[in-house]
């Protein structure tokens, strides 16, 4: 029993070491390529499976297992549409790895979670996003700010713009949630940072990060508060944030004002760039509805289908995870991966209901509304989100045996 036990131990201390030091890579250097990920991601798979076998009390529950092997299918007929397709098969080991390394992150945050005091974890989150947000300062104050199409985009310490942008409003989302669940001079050190982060998001200049934002606490008020006083007061708050950014004023005015029927924008110059997002979904889901209906073009095949193409002749990437995902697996992938998708939001529900964490539905609704409108899924933003999940999963399963 004694040599059951230190060897129980000794296998949850090297997962928890292998998992740190992969973890604290990917934090700290944004390390971003196949290798890294694919070897993160199986590793990680591989030590889930040995602390399964090695933790009697946790048994692998049949619905669990139903939706592994979904999974597996899910992301076998990908792999297997890029082989048969005589597609690059770099693309399709790419995106297999950042699936595999979402369940990784989850597993990540049940076994930090569990080995080390919660204000040790949270402490852990904190020095991510402050590290961020000076990053972010020193880049606002020594005018490195990049600017894209004649609008300014801070990056902070990421490879792309458009990440920063959601990364802060995830972080808008976490001090709303310490608002509500603190009290006292923690409570007011999250308002002013609440506020500090809400004006970045609006000088970061990224409009899709702040209309998912807007939307996500929009259906949250709408749906579960019913308080639409406070909704107004966010309003006015997000209103008078703008008005300090003149260039998000005019995109925004523009891009509710613009035409969306595809015949009159078709072959014109467009007014704003929703408008060439939805040019480059109606061209790519228009070739996979013609020519790659049941099973796509294949995983990580995005850019291969008939869309738009930089000058050099590489495609554009689909800008929707939904999108990328129909157009990648086809009605069969789509089909598996809603049945992921629904068995994961039940799952979700019950977890809110069971912490009585109700404001983390604002999560759901960014990510979400971000899953349709832009690449939210693979981003740094949801990683974290990821992670903070397999937190909350332990935390609900203390609470439960006491």
């Amino acid at each position: 029993m004694i040599k059951k036990a230190s060897s129980y131990y000794l296998v949850n201390f090297v997962i928890a070491l292998m998992l740190f030091v992969l973890t604290t890579l990917r934090f700290t250097y944004l390390l971003n390529n196949s290798i890294y990920n694919l070897l993160f991601g199986a590793v990680s798979l591989g030590v889930l499976f040995l602390y399964l076998y090695s933790d009697s009390s946790t048994p692998i529950k049949v619905n669990n297992l139903i939706i592994l092997v979904i999974a597996i299918l899910f992301l076998g007929i990908g792999m297997v549409g890029s082989l048969y397709q005589g597609m690059p098969f770099e693309n399709a080991i790419h995106d297999l790895s950042r699936y595999l390394l979402l369940l990784a992150l989850f597993y990540l945050g049940i076994v930090v979670a569990k080995f080390l005091p919660s204000r040790v974890v949270w402490s852990g989150l904190i020095i991510i996003f402050t590290f961020h947000l000076i990053y972010c300062l020193f880049d606002l104050y020594g005018n490195e700010v990049t600017v894209i199409h004649g609008h300014s985009r801070l990056s902070g310490y990421f490879e792309r713009e458009g990440q920063f942008g959601t990364f802060l409003g995830l972080l808008v989302i976490f001090l709303y949630v310490g608002i509500v669940r603190s009290s006292g001079y923690q409570r007011f050190l999250c308002l002013v940072s609440f506020i500090l982060f809400c004006f970045l998001l609006a000088a970061n200049d990224t409009l899709r990060a702040i209309v998912i934002l807007i939307g996500a606490f929009s259906i949250y008020y709408v749906i579960h508060k019913r308080k639409f006083i406070q909704l107004i007061i966010l309003f006015l708050f997000l209103i008078i944030g703008l008005s300090f950014n003149h260039e998000v004023q005019d995109r925004l005015i523009t891009t509710l004002g613009s035409s969306y029927n595809i015949s009159e924008i078709s072959g014109k110059k467009l007014d704003s760039s929703f408008q060439w997002r939805v040019l480059q979904w109606y061209h790519l889901v228009t070739d996979w509805f013609q020519n790659y209906l049941f099973f796509g073009r294949g995983l990580g095949q995005e850019t291969e289908l008939n869309g738009f193409s930089t000058p050099d002749g590489r495609g554009y990437e689909a800008h929707s995870n939904f999108v990328k995902i129909l157009v990648e697996t086809g009605l069969v992938g789509m089909t598996l991966f809603s049945i992921i998708m629904a068995f994961m939001i039940k799952k979700f529900t019950i977890l809110i209901k069971q912490l009585e964490m109700e404001e983390i539905y604002i999560f759901f609704y960014y990510f979400l509304l971000g899953f349709f409108l832009g690449d939210t899924l693979f981003t740094v933003a949801f990683f974290i989100f990821i992670i903070y999940l397999g937190i909350l999963t332990v935390e609900k399963n203390n609470k439960l045996h006491g």
